[in-house]
């Protein structure tokens, strides 16, 4: 492995365990086995060497879930089930399965990733551009639903497309408190009660 892509491989895992405010250049070094001097070669300080981290990671988490999420192919109803899925985080999983990290916990990285948008500019305005990419998607499913019929005219798209993702992360949290969550049932009784509410019964056209 390259000594760049091991010292941001090694600060990344860093960071999981400790968080931004609890990992030291020191830390770092040791851990890759390389001098100050071998790391100072590719980053400037500390704070170029997360940004780095940021975009290399944490990014690439954000910007593989909307590519996920926005090539997903099916029929409309499951378009915005996909779409309940992405703001629950659901492509988190798939990303880290296709890494070489495939044994991180989930919870931390959620972690990393809200401590991050608190700490770091870069992270928040990345993390409000994927949120508000999920909604605008969300809406345009539903709206495409009203289109073909099968949701109700008056529903108000944008609503429950916010909604929808405050509810997302109101459930990572509890999910970061409590890992034992079946959350995929979660998730799946979410969309049904939504659905029931957003859909017209084409049982009564017939």
């Amino acid at each position: 492995m390259e000594t760049k892509t091991r010292i941001l491989k090694v600060t990344f895992e860093l960071l999981l365990e400790k968080g931004f405010d609890g990992v030291s250049i020191s830390q770092i070094t040791k851990k890759a086995e390389i001098t100050k001097g071998a790391l100072y070669y590719f980053f400037e300080n500390k704070e170029d060497l997360f940004d780095c981290v940021i975009e290399e990671y944490l990014y690439s988490y954000l910007n593989q879930s909307l590519i996920d999420l926005k090539s997903f192919s099916g029929t409309t109803k499951e378009k915005i089930e996909m779409s309940f899925h992405a703001a629950i985080n659901n492509a988190m999983n798939e990303k880290i399965e296709k890494s070489d990290h495939s044994d991180i916990s989930l919870i931390d990285f959620s972690f990393l990733v809200n401590q991050g948008a608190k700490k770091y500019e870069k992270i928040r305005k990345q993390y409000n551009n994927f949120t508000s990419d999920v909604v605008n998607t969300l809406e345009g499913l539903l709206e495409q639903g009203k289109s073909e019929g099968i949701i109700r005219p008056e529903i108000d798209s944008r609503m429950i497309a916010e909604n929808n993702v405050i509810w997302g992360k109101g459930l990572i949290l509890s999910w970061s408190i409590n890992p034992e969550m079946d959350t995929t049932k979660i998730i799946e009784t979410h969309f049904e009660c939504i659905w029931n509410f957003i859909a017209i019964d084409l049982s009564e056209k017939n």
